[in-house]
């Protein structure tokens, strides 16, 4: 009993103890790792974990856009009411609306004329009737600033080079540009 007692009171003899202890299950059960790490999935990027999928994006006349996928919405039959796509305030009303794939670039035209892209996954998701979060939330605009124009993109990247984007303002400047610059 006594060495019971002077092992409870020495910390260092507990762990002493512990020590040779975890020493001899290795002895008795270790065998070396049958398996190898490597580290293979450093060129994957986050994309490339997303599942491509058809989503409905809705974008509203007060800068509200969500993504709800396509297999939440059906066909509706003879004498079927609709259903209601979005909840917006009153004054609000739905004034884009595509069905593009999670991969999908699309290119968000801004009233000072910039551009920024961004791909269909990285769109808030939502349901049928949810408002969105407003893309002033999601791009880095200036104070008064506001997208004019949505664009999808082909998913194909090299069929960009055939394409061409025209710009025109309210003075009547006309531009063109190639997709790819």
């Amino acid at each position: 009993i006594k060495d019971y007692l002077d092992i409870l009171s020495s910390r260092a003899r507990i762990q002493q103890i512990v020590k040779d202890e975890l020493a001899a299950v290795r002895d008795e059960f270790g065998t070396p790792r049958r398996t190898e790490l490597s580290d293979g999935g450093a060129d994957m990027e986050d994309e490339d974990l997303i599942q491509r999928e058809d989503m409905v994006v809705t974008v509203s006349h007060s800068g509200y856009i969500k993504r709800v996928p396509l297999s939440l919405y059906r066909a509706q039959r003879r004498g079927g009411k609709g259903r209601s796509g979005m909840s917006t305030k009153e004054e609000d009303f739905v004034t884009r609306l595509f069905v593009a794939n999670t991969h999908t670039p699309v290119l968000f035209f801004s009233s000072r004329g910039i551009v920024y892209k961004e791909k269909v996954w990285r769109l808030p998701i939502g349901n049928p009737q949810s408002r969105g979060k407003a893309l002033i939330n999601m791009l880095p605009l200036e104070q008064g600033e506001r997208i004019t124009t949505i664009m999808p993109l082909p998913e194909d990247e090299t069929s960009w080079g055939e394409l061409d984007v025209m710009f025109a303002t309210t003075r009547g400047t006309v531009r063109r540009n190639k997709l790819s610059d």
